[in-house]
Formats: structure tokens, sequence, C-alpha cells
């Protein structure tokens, strides 16, 4: 699950910042309290077969933009072996 919150811009945001149209936000809230909040939501809404605990990975980036939102793409974890560290017997290291 790779997750994308857009914050709006803070109200004294650099000029700089805003013509490029976004910035990291590494202030609160925490990633892990927004991730934690999204998960809720989406299984109070059913969203899960299995509940939360069916999410085998995250990815989670927290911006400001000038278009706020949250964004959620979902891969299988079937194909999670990209994104392994494979020794020769494609073990995990």
């Amino acid at each position: 699950m790779e997750v994308r919150y857009a914050l709006p811009f803070l109200s004294a945001e650099k000029k700089a910042v805003k013509e490029k149209g976004w910035t990291f936000h590494d202030k609160k809230p925490d990633a892990d309290n927004l991730l934690k909040v999204l998960q809720d939501i989406m299984e109070r809404l059913e969203f899960f077969e299995k509940g939360d605990s069916q999410i085998v990975s995250v990815k989670l980036t927290k911006i400001r933009s000038e278009f706020p939102g949250i964004g959620v793409k979902f891969y299988s974890a079937h194909n999670l072996n990209e994104f392994l560290v494979a020794g020769n017997k494609g073990e995990w290291r």
C-alpha cells in the first residue's frame, strides 16, 4: 500500500515553495498517526476483506501542497519481490 498525504500549505509558506507547488511536511501530525486514522476509516467502511491486518507493506509520503488530499495505491502482495533484497536462495538480508 502506498499513501500520499497532501496537507494544505501553511499560511506563512515561502514563495519559492508555493511556486514549486509542494514541499515535504516534517511537522505534526506524525506519519504513523495519519496512517492509523486512514486504516481505521477504511476498516470501518469494510474496505478490507479481513481487516487492516491484510496490509503487509506500507510506504507513506507526507507533503504540503496547493492541492490537499489523500492518495492511496494498492499492490498485490505477490508483487513484493521487486522490493526485496534477495540472497542466493531468495531470502531477506
